[in-house]
């Protein structure tokens, strides 16, 4: 009877102790939270969200409708979308945001979303404004482990075709 038992724990300990289970012992894993990223052009190339821009779309009340929410573009003056600060990587959600890259054009953002949670096909409704047509961006984003290191990938589409997480869209 005692070897069965012992036979039992075995069995349940080589069972438990699988790839894909999670993080190394002792291992502690920052995982970066990540945004929807999104720049506008009118067909000429220009773009849009440049507030010098002819026909910009900065003066328009540009909103984000999400899980039931919604929410007015900001403008933000004191950082450079993708930059990261501070050590840890918490996930803050700040909604709609207008930012100036360093190297390219504007760029809206909307989330930060947490990089190791899940997250269903949920739409993101941008209304532009001034009576514009929407466009529905489609997020999904997956998170697992595989061999003790951490995997995720994000599916985006822009009213339902798939497109790259940074979203383009011709006005």
């Amino acid at each position: 009877m005692k070897s069965f038992f012992l036979f039992l724990l075995l069995a349940l300990c080589f069972s438990s102790c699988g790839d894909g289970d999670g993080p190394e012992p002792g291992m502690i894993w920052d995982i970066a939270p990540y945004n929807i990223l999104i720049t506008v052009a009118d067909a000429e190339g220009n773009d849009l969200l440049d507030p010098e821009a002819e026909n910009n779309l900065v003066g328009n009340v540009i909103t984000a409708t999400f899980e039931g929410k919604t929410y007015e573009m900001e403008v933000d003056t004191n950082s450079v979308a993708g930059s990261v600060s501070g050590r840890a990587i918490l996930p803050v959600f700040h909604g709609l945001v207008l930012h100036k890259q360093t190297d390219g054009p504007y760029m809206l953002t909307f989330g930060e979303f947490a990089g190791d949670t899940n997250l269903d096909a949920t739409d993101v409704t941008i209304d532009w404004g001034e009576g514009l047509p929407q466009d529905v961006i489609t997020v999904s984003h997956r998170f697992w482990w595989k061999n003790h290191e951490p995997q995720q990938e994000t599916t985006v589409l822009l009213n339902g075709v798939k497109t790259d997480n940074k979203v383009h869209i011709i006005k």
